[in-house]
């Protein structure tokens, strides 16, 4: 499964990378660990498999695997 990125948005803890997808917002996220230079800190948006939306809850496993 691909995903197509829209702009980045630069936060104060890192980097926002939005990916298209139907449903629900889908981010990967990447920061400095600790504010070192050489660590890194990457993660998703969401963070749990679980999303919920109005009423709903959406299974998001397969965009996080």
């Amino acid at each position: 499964m691909g995903f197509v990125a829209n702009d980045i948005v630069m936060e104060d803890w890192g980097c926002y990378i939005p990916l298209e997808n139907k449903g629900f917002a889908f981010a990967l996220c990447c920061g400095h660990q600790y504010g070192d230079d050489d660590q890194f800190l990457i993660f998703t948006e969401p963070q749990t498999p679980k999303v919920r939306k109005f009423l709903r809850v959406i299974d998001a496993t397969p965009q996080l695997t």
